[in-house]
């Protein structure tokens, strides 16, 4: 939580810019979901062969406030559209106490 949103986007846009030189490493690419709050964006590692593990990590803001989601699981039982839907979740919690 951030006194002004501008601060929360601010925070937003740099932990984006660092995940550029970072995400490559771990094997994360950017993917396009619909978007969560006011600004949002997301990272996933490539989808795997039955019996490997997948990561995915959502990351949004919404007003003052910044939240993010990150999950591991085998890539047969866990989608991106799994994790957004538990971020979206959060970020219902989170209305509820702004």
């Amino acid at each position: 939580m951030f006194g002004r949103s501008a601060g929360a986007s601010r925070y937003l846009g740099a932990q984006e810019e660092r995940e550029k030189t970072s995400a490559p490493t771990a094997g994360l690419k950017k993917v396009s979901v619909p978007s969560i709050g006011a600004e949002s964006h997301v990272l996933a590692s490539a989808r795997a062969p039955r019996a490997s593990v997948r990561y995915v990590v959502v990351s949004w803001r919404d007003g003052r406030f910044v939240g993010s989601v990150a999950a591991s699981g085998y890539a047969e039982l866990m989608s991106v559209r799994d994790v957004v839907a538990l971020a979206r979740s959060q970020e219902k919690r989170v209305e509820k106490t702004a």
